[in-house]
């Protein structure tokens, strides 16, 4: 690779890395699962919960209402860490009925010393445009 090609690669990934980094706070991995900044608007609630797995996590994004609901849904997992970065989001639709309780997104990644997890779920009712929005940094 040319000097200036790398060179101008290196500088835009360092100023990537501090806008990213600069957004994400490090988080200790517990061992057993975790429910994380629950957020309730109206009858639709949702969570993120994570659960550490060898030299794996889970993170899980789970939504609830009180009645039926149909809707839509979006989950971010971006990982920065000694070994490089890795994004992954999910989107889609979901329906509930009554007090039932779903996982609509699942991400694994592996979790080693020094990683820097950001996590966002935000969920939508279709019907009423009620949200709920969940995010672990």
């Amino acid at each position: 690779m040319p000097a200036a090609r790398s060179e101008r690669l290196e500088k835009w990934m360092g100023g990537f890395l501090s806008v990213l980094l600069g957004a994400i706070v490090y988080s200790t991995i517990p061992a057993e699962a975790q429910k994380m900044n629950e957020t309730i608007t109206n009858d639709l609630q949702c969570e993120i919960q994570q659960r550490k797995r060898g030299d794996a996590i889970d993170f899980l994004g789970i939504v609830w209402s009180d009645h039926k609901t149909t809707g839509s849904y979006g989950f971010i997992v971006n990982k920065t860490g000694p070994a490089g970065i890795s994004s992954v989001t999910q989107k889609g639709v979901f329906t509930i009925g009554p007090d039932e309780e779903k996982i609509i997104g699942t991400v694994t990644l592996n979790a080693r010393e020094g990683d820097h997890f950001f996590v966002r779920l935000t969920v939508t009712d279709d019907d009423t445009g009620y949200s709920c929005s969940v995010t672990r940094e």
